[in-house]
């Protein structure tokens, strides 16, 4: 994914990845030193707000959250306590919601997909290709298609034959 970004104060412009708000699950995953998610979602916060300015511009570069549902509703929960005017997210793997522009209050967040999975989304699926016989082997016999079925009137006529 490929985007231009024009800001008029390179000092406002952040970047970050995976904080997964609400998945106290990472703590496992990721050694977080925490004892529960709103422990954990309380220090994200509080780092992001002591870096990011109310008027700065973040690029999330996937898995902002672990919501329970797809939408907004539980990212609007999160926006709403972190300081930025425009927020670009780039949907990771745990990342549910729809791309498009979101805005509230005076909160700015474009959703887009990531680069991988915009790719896949736009790659037909292929079916596999059969395996060639090694050498030596016997080719499997073709499968025989099922004779149609016969009409009971044909099978009736027959029957009375």
């Amino acid at each position: 994914m490929f985007f231009n970004i024009k800001v008029a104060d390179a000092d406002k412009l952040f970047f970050t990845s995976d904080s997964h708000f609400g998945h106290f699950n990472i703590t496992k995953y990721c050694h977080r030193p925490f004892n529960s998610k709103s422990e954990m979602d309380n220090a994200l916060i509080a780092n992001w707000n002591a870096v990011v300015p109310e008027d700065g511009i973040v690029v999330h570069c996937g898995d902002f959250m672990l919501p329970h549902k797809t939408g907004d509703k539980e990212y609007k929960k999160y926006w709403s306590k972190l300081n930025f005017k425009t927020l670009v997210l780039c949907r990771g793997n745990h990342d549910r919601i729809d791309c498009g522009t979101y805005v509230y209050d005076d909160k700015t967040v474009i959703v887009v997909d990531n680069a991988k999975a915009a790719k896949k989304k736009a790659a037909p699926k292929k079916k596999a290709a059969p395996k060639a016989a090694a050498e030596g082997e016997e080719k499997p016999a073709p499968k025989k298609k099922a004779a149609p079925k016969k009409k009971a009137a044909e099978k009736k006529a027959e029957d009375a034959e």
